[in-house]
């Protein structure tokens, strides 16, 4: 009953544009039905910005908010979530991708001058430049304390994961990788492998390396003849969309000869994610911008995202 009265609720205050009395009296009622329906269903998942049309906004309305993925979270978007709760708890990888900005530096900026913000507030939170865990960790600084490291891996082969252990984790993480849950087969001698392919690197709407692309197919033609019998699972990360586009459409041509499920997309599309066997495509090569270069020397975040999506095999051909 109190769920029924809930969406009801929430449903008329949606599409009502009548008395404003009357609208009060419906967030009221939704209010009083969403706290008596936390009795029965304590917990809630939803995303930041779904959560408007989840909650009321009420404060301390929840025991204890935890953030996920902070690292691909804004601070802006989380701000109404912190009002709803008394206790919050934000989990995120600093080594991870950020969030993805639709405004620019230069409009960050701007819009900070426009409202008066100060120099040093706005480099502490600047909404281009810093996610939410960036800002969770300044205020565990501030109070002269660190950030409880996770530490226990459990997702890559000890080979794979030691890359990123080495130059992103300064060889904190313990390795704690079930072996025997990975896919192994006698032509895996070694757990990441490069091959070498020059070719050139275009500019049109994004970069993209087209003999690269050519190779990326080849490989995984190889792959799935050895590992058909092992059911594997299989992605090709790539730095841009142009990239991923061509490799998806070279590889459509022989989408008949394999049934394995085949996921292409950018580093970002890739965040959170795993497979049994990760093909990295850069496309980094003569002819690459200067520009796209210092993005990619700047964005370091792309090639630990890259390498931790494998468990079992890492191939790079670049």
């Amino acid at each position: 009953q109190n769920i029924q009265t809930y969406f009801s609720a929430s449903e008329q205050i949606e599409s009502w544009n009548g008395d404003e009395l009357v609208f009060r009296q419906l967030h009221s009622q939704r209010t009083r039905a969403f706290q008596k329906i936390l009795k029965f269903l304590p917990v809630w998942v939803v995303t930041n910005l779904s959560a408007k049309q989840s909650f009321p906004l009420k404060n301390n309305i929840f025991d204890l908010l935890i953030i996920d993925e902070a690292s691909q979270c804004d601070i802006a978007s989380a701000l109404p979530l912190f009002y709803r709760a008394q206790h919050i708890v934000i989990i995120g990888d600093p080594y991870q991708l950020k969030h993805i900005s639709l405004l620019t530096e230069t409009q960050d900026r701007a819009l900070a001058t426009t409202h008066h913000i100060g120099e040093e507030l706005f480099t502490n939170i600047s909404y281009t430049k810093h996610s939410l865990y960036d800002f969770a960790e300044q205020i565990i600084h501030t109070h002269c304390e660190q950030p409880l490291l996770l530490n226990e891996h459990y997702r890559c082969h000890p080979d794979i994961v030691s890359f990123s252990n080495e130059y992103y984790y300064g060889q904190k993480l313990t390795i704690a990788t079930d072996e025997t849950r990975l896919l192994h087969h006698p032509s895996f001698h070694a757990r990441i492998l490069w091959h070498h392919v020059k070719g050139k690197t275009i500019h049109t709407k994004s970069p993209y390396n087209e003999e690269e692309a050519e190779r990326v197919v080849e490989e995984i033609l190889k792959i799935l003849d050895v590992v058909s019998s092992l059911h594997a699972s299989i992605g090709v990360v790539t730095l841009f969309r142009a990239q991923t586009e061509m490799i998806t459409e070279k590889l459509s041509k022989f989408q008949d000869l394999f049934e394995t499920d085949i996921t292409i997309g950018t580093a970002h599309r890739f965040q959170g994610d795993e497979k049994d066997i990760i093909v990295f495509s850069p496309a980094v090569s003569e002819g690459i911008k200067p520009g796209t270069l210092q993005w990619i020397q700047t964005t370091s975040q792309l090639l630990n995202v890259a390498v931790t999506r494998a468990r079992s095999l890492f191939i790079i051909i670049g």
